[in-house]
């Protein structure tokens, strides 16, 4: 069976569980909601979209009790909230995402597989991205098939959640991503690697920056963040000597999380990076 065959295979079986021993295996399903229910929930939708009267800003407590509303539903909403990602505005958007995060959990993994191939891309981006922070090795043939999906963000989110298994094939579009999307997806990234941190990982990223590419070199060591062990110091450290301030920041910041497990400090100046790699020169 060749490795495309193999992958749709796995799919199917993730996606559309076969009986066993004679008996009906129930496909799982999202938790039903009443017709009452459902009214409540585009009820509470219309409250995410709520301006304060007076400054025409969202209005924030409005927007907060209906957050709180959907989740007490339950994951039961999903597919309501689903449907509004496309065509809500950012703030909409942003809130929905935060009500799924919060209903959704590792045993609606087979349900979210199914939702790969829908037709909004903003879904298919929420749903891959949601896949990739839950860490389970059965998606890897779902994130296999994202690999192919037509918008290079849904892409960019299956490499990422194929790197969170361990699987670095097509974790080159994600250290590409980094060299220019880091503010956005920055976050992601370090919460979706942190669980492959190892010396192999590590050596990944090294084979890959060029002596000379220096957006190369800051992209690599923002991955080394999550990915480096302690037993690279040495190499983190040679980086100090760039003299490219960008990278001697992207490195400063690569040794305070991998040796000291302290947050990056992402808006270095210039004197602070030359005090602080001389400070980590002398460790």
């Amino acid at each position: 069976m060749n490795a495309k065959i193999s992958v749709c295979v796995l799919l199917i079986s993730l996606i559309a569980p076969l009986p066993s021993q004679g008996t009906r295996t129930k496909s799982p399903a999202w938790p039903k909601i009443s017709k009452r229910e459902r009214q409540r929930v585009k009820f509470q939708l219309r409250q995410l979209k709520a301006k304060d009267k007076d400054s025409g800003e969202v209005d924030v407590q409005r927007v907060a009790q209906a957050e709180a509303a959907l989740i007490a539903m339950g994951a039961g909403v999903t597919l309501e909230l689903l449907r509004r990602l496309d065509d809500g505005d950012q703030d909409e958007s942003d809130a929905i995402k935060r009500v799924l995060d919060s209903v959704l959990a590792p045993e609606h993994c087979p349900l979210l597989a199914r939702l790969v191939r829908r037709k909004e891309p903003e879904v298919r981006r929420y749903v891959v991205t949601r896949l990739a922070r839950f860490h389970r090795p059965e998606m890897e043939p779902v994130f296999q098939e994202a690999l192919k999906d037509r918008d290079a963000d849904v892409v960019f989110l299956a490499a990422l959640g194929l790197g969170g298994l361990g699987e670095f094939e097509a974790m080159q579009t994600v250290f590409d991503r980094c060299r220019r999307g880091w503010p956005e997806y920055g976050g992601l990234v370090s919460e979706v690697l942190g669980p492959v941190r190892s010396k192999k990982a590590a050596q990944w990223v090294f084979a890959r920056i060029k002596t000379d590419d220096t957006s190369g070199w800051v992209a690599g060591l923002r991955l080394l963040r999550s990915l480096a062990p302690k037993s690279f110091k040495h190499e983190l450290q040679a980086a100090l000597n760039s003299e490219q301030s960008s990278v001697k920041k992207a490195a400063i910041n690569a040794l305070r999380v991998v040796i000291d497990g302290d947050p990056p400090l992402e808006k270095l100046t210039v004197f602070q990076a030359i005090e602080l790699a001389k400070q980590w020169r002398q460790r």
